[in-house]
């Protein structure tokens, strides 16, 4: 994708529209036009102002490097991210001023220290684990650690069910979910979410692990999503019922199922796996 096409698509994901996300940038909704549509450059604090408010890193919007998991206001949880941000739009537009000139060494000063800056550790906020930040660097070749997603993200008006977390990550191989027939986006997009209640039981039973595919943001066929609707979270198989409909079928029948307009059901990601757990 080009740099319009990724603003469009974080757009889409995160239903913005132009005079919303001119909003969050501080800019005209004019600006924002001419970024969708290619007529022009964003560069300095409004590239790093659009990339916080798409909820994707600078580097991804800019060269389509390093994306991370970017869901609701997940990516926000990094609080390191900013600064990186940062670091990242000035080396950039540095960059991008110089191309093709000799850099003076004041120039090349700059560069150095933001450089070094940008390789320094943050310390970890009060409260928070010194871990890493993403578990994926704890796997080992062939595998993938998935983090858990973080449900009180995807809902900022509370209106959410209970998150257990009782599995914050799992570790798994490659050739395993080849063998079991998942397909996903990428790596990176990966997550594990709890499953809460009995309105999936026959296919998911409370507090199951889910492995869901956060790179998935639009229905593209009958299956298992995590999805918004009504300003609940819910794990539904959806179903095409007609021209931008969709039913929201819950597995367990005491449930009853849903009819709703594909444009009144926010898609997070799709369920791929269930990690069920069963007792001996």
């Amino acid at each position: 994708m080009d740099f319009p096409d990724r603003i469009r698509s974080r757009m889409q994901a995160l239903h913005l529209g132009a005079a919303e996300l001119a909003q969050l940038v501080g800019v005209s909704k004019g600006a924002v036009t001419h970024w969708t549509t290619g007529a022009n450059k964003v560069s300095g604090k409004n590239l790093i102002a659009l990339a916080k408010a798409l909820e994707c890193d600078v580097s991804w919007l800019v060269n389509d490097e390093a994306r991370t998991v970017t869901i609701g206001s997940y990516a926000r949880t990094a609080r390191a991210s900013e600064a990186r941000d940062a670091t990242t739009a000035l080396i950039l537009e540095m960059l991008k001023k110089h191309a093709g000139k000799s850099l003076n060494n004041a120039a090349k000063q700059r560069i150095a220290q933001a450089l070094a800056e940008s390789l320094k550790p943050s310390p970890p906020a009060i409260g928070e684990s010194p871990l890493p930040a993403s578990p994926r660097n704890a796997a080992g070749e062939g595998e993938i650690c998935i983090p858990h997603l973080d449900l009180q993200a995807l809902a900022p008006d509370g209106k959410l069910p209970a998150d257990y977390k009782a599995v914050h990550s799992i570790t798994v191989s490659e050739t395993f979910l080849r063998e079991q027939g998942v397909n996903y986006t990428r790596a990176a997009n990966l997550a594990v979410v709890t499953q809460w209640g009995q309105s999936m039981e026959g296919t998911l039973s409370d507090r199951d692990p889910v492995i869901v595919d956060c790179g998935v943001n639009e229905f593209v066929g009958d299956g298992v999503y995590l999805i918004t609707w009504a300003g609940h979270l819910f794990i539904r198989r959806l179903q095409l019922a007609g021209n931008d409909q969709v039913e929201m079928v819950a597995d367990n029948p005491v449930h009853k199922g849903r009819v709703a307009s594909m444009g009144d059901v926010v898609i997070h990601a799709s369920a791929l796996l269930a990690w069920s757990a069963r007792k001996l």
